[in-house]
């Protein structure tokens, strides 16, 4: 996932590539799935689909905000 987000994003943008990537690990996490079926009463699949919506949202946001250019130093590692 960090490899990917490095390539679209740039290594000049790690510190925003980090923060996404922590957020994401928050969304895709099993105590999210948790609580969206014990807490919201959502079913697996539709906690999946919500996490999977959110996941998308804040990737298409930390993408929006950043520069367009194209990567020239993808050896970065998370």
């Amino acid at each position: 996932m960090c490899s990917a987000i490095i390539s679209a994003a740039g290594s000049a943008q790690r510190a925003g590539v980090d923060q996404l990537v922590r957020g994401l690990a928050l969304v895709i996490s099993a105590e999210s799935l948790f609580a969206l079926i014990d807490l919201r009463g959502l079913t697996p699949d539709d906690a999946i689909a919500s996490l999977a919506t959110t996941a998308r949202q804040m990737t298409a946001a930390a993408v929006a905000a950043t520069p367009t250019r194209l990567a020239t130093d993808c050896t970065a590692e998370c």
